[in-house]
């Protein structure tokens, strides 16, 4: 991996959300259900997770009804590929982002 080389590209398909290193495309890194079938998401970013060292998010947004969901992830190192932080959850501000997860 070059060093500030990005190889992640994400899709979105009718029941998942997926994350690809494009020098291997063949096969999702990650995948998650969206859940979303009757509004499938219509917007997809990657977007670096402020005070997180390695942390991103996928932000997607659905067409009709406007939600936001984000789907966090972090650099699993040199052997792994990026690992899941947590299930995927509505966004509601930034600050929900850094929020911990419901129970925990």
């Amino acid at each position: 991996v070059v060093r500030g080389v990005v190889h992640l590209v994400a899709a979105v398909t009718s029941s998942l959300v997926c994350l690809f290193d494009i020098r291997q495309p063949q096969v999702p890194l990650l995948r998650w259900q969206h859940h979303q079938e009757y509004d499938p998401p219509h917007h997809l970013s990657i977007s670096s997770l402020p005070g997180t060292p390695g942390g991103s998010v996928l932000l997607t947004v659905n067409r009709t009804w406007g939600e936001c969901v984000y789907y966090q992830y972090a650099a699993g190192g040199r052997e792994f590929g990026p690992v899941s932080l947590e299930h995927p959850r509505k966004l509601r501000a930034l600050a929900d982002v850094h929020a911990s997860p419901p129970g925990h």
